[in-house]
Order: C-alpha cells, then sequence, then structure tokens
C-alpha cells in the first residue's frame, strides 16, 4: 500500500533491484524466511563473518556474507549476550530519558535497514545491513546495565566474560578479514584469468 504514496508508477517488487544497487526493493521482510536479516544487522558489524563474490557480471562486482555457511557457536553466544544485556541496559533504564534515546538509535536502524530499505527477495545478499551508525548504542545500553548492578561479584563476572568476548572477537576479525582479503584475490585472479 505504502508503495502507492511513495513511487506510484515504480513497484518495490522488481526483479532487476541487484543490478540497481539494491535501490528497487523487490520484496517486503518476512521473518520467517529473513530472520538472518537481523542477526547480520546486530552481528556482523561486531564479528566479522565469511564473505563471497556476489554474481561477477561485467561492471559490477561485490561481496557479500556467505550465507551458506553457518556462524560458529561463539559467534551466537557473543551476538546473544550482547543482545540480552542491551535488553537488560534498556529495562533497567525504561524510565529514564538516556535509555530512550539509545534505543531510538536502535530503533531507526531497525526500521531505515529492514521495514523501508528491505527488499531482496532471494535473500541472497546483505548489501546494506553493516551500516553500524546505531551500535553505539548497544554497547551503551549494555554497559549500563553492568555498571548499575549492586552485586560486585556479579559486576566483576560480567566485565571478566566482556574482556573474554573482546579478546575473542579481535581473533576472529583479525581471521576472518585476512580470510576475507584472500577472497577477493582469488575472486579477482579467477575473473581475470576467465577474461583473458
Amino acid at each position: 500500500m505504502a508503495q502507492r504514496f511513495i513511487r506510484p508508477r515504480q513497484l518495490w517488487c522488481h526483479l532487476k533491484a541487484i543490478h540497481t544497487g539494491g535501490f528497487i526493493y523487490t520484496a517486503p521482510f518476512s521473518f520467517c524466511k529473513h530472520w538472518k536479516a537481523l542477526y547480520m544487522l546486530v552481528i556482523s558489524p561486531v564479528l566479522t563473518p565469511d564473505i563471497t563474490l556476489v554474481d561477477p557480471k561485467p561492471g559490477m562486482v561485490a561481496f557479500a556474507t556467505n550465507l551458506t555457511l553457518p556462524y560458529p557457536w561463539y559467534v551466537h553466544v557473543i551476538g546473544l549476550t550482547l543482545i540480552t544485556l542491551a535488553i537488560l541496559g534498556f529495562i533497567k533504564g525504561i524510565r529514564t530519558q538516556e535509555a530512550w534515546s539509545l534505543a531510538a538509535y536502535i530503533g531507526f536502524a531497525f526500521v531505515l535497514h529492514i521495514v523501508i530499505g528491505f527488499g531482496l527477495a532471494t535473500f541472497t545478499y546483505d548489501l546494506y545491513l553493516y551500516a553500524g551508525h546505531y551500535f553505539f548504542a548497544f554497547f551503551l545500553l549494555a554497559a549500563r546495565f553492568i555498571m548499575h548492578l549492586r552485586h560486585v561479584n556479579v559486576k566483576k563476572t560480567l566485565l571478566g566474560l566482556i574482556l573474554l568476548f573482546v579478546i575473542v572477537t579481535l581473533g576472529n576479525n583479525v581471521v576472518k578479514h585476512d580470510e576475507a582479503l584472500h577472497v577477493i584475490e582469488r575472486s579477482y585472479a579467477q575473473m581475470n584469468k576467465a577474461s583473458k
């Protein structure tokens, strides 16, 4: 219905969306089909995923998350812990303006990238799920929850866990960035070989 008001002459459901840079939307968001988008919106900007070359065509080369590979178990643990701490931080500060202003950044990112900007019919690509402009709010809400804990031992345990997560995240990102550079290098080498 909204497409009639926003773009009356141009339907969002358009198969050429990928070839026009994702600016023409191809499908409304469906949680049962596209749940990974939410996960990627929150987790992938922190923990670098595996990437793959996306449909190499003349004049268009793009790399995206390889959705055929599962996330490692530690990515799920770190990601869900971060989300849980942020939710608990919001709940703990629900009566404060600070918590609501931080939640607004996350809500805006959800609306921008999922409600308005989502539109990949087969969900093979993740064109603009890595923005991260909202991500500081997750960290601040999680930190707010930990800071306001009264039990010192629980606070120290959570801080130790966060430190462990930072070390694992650093290791993951160094390894995955190195792998990503090799994927890019191999892909360009194969494309150059094919063009000769």
